[in-house]
């Protein structure tokens, strides 16, 4: 038997130190952009199991899963396979690490800025 937790209104240090006690993370969520709680899971490692919202496709770590029962078929792939848990745990941080640190995020942020104000000039 598996536990499952459903955290909600939680201070900020306990949802880390959830994620950091987890096996997976599970969205559910209908409506995203860029789904900040994905990249906080996969930063410390957590693989995720998420609708097809915002842009939960690119991100890589985790399962995209449109329906209820594709979700709970993809939770229990997780869970009860260790090591693909592990490696997709792993290539989600790695890809934050890369690519989603405030520094890169900064960077874009600039250069879109830059870019904007030379069509201007």
């Amino acid at each position: 038997m598996k536990n499952v937790f459903v955290l909600e209104n939680v201070p900020r240090e306990d949802v880390i130190a959830a994620y950091n006690q987890a096996d997976v993370f599970v969205l559910s969520s209908k409506i995203e952009v860029t789904p900040l709680v994905i990249l906080e899971a996969a930063s410390v490692g957590l693989p995720f199991i998420s609708t097809d919202v915002g842009i939960a496709k690119e991100l890589r770590g985790g399962i995209i899963a449109p329906s209820p029962e594709e979700m709970a078929t993809s939770i229990n792939k997780l869970l009860y396979n260790p090591e693909y848990r592990i490696n997709l745990g792993l290539e989600g941080r790695k890809q934050v690490l890369e690519r989603y640190t405030w520094e890169n995020i900064l960077q874009q942020y600039e250069n879109v800025f830059i870019k904007v104000m030379q069509r201007r000039l």
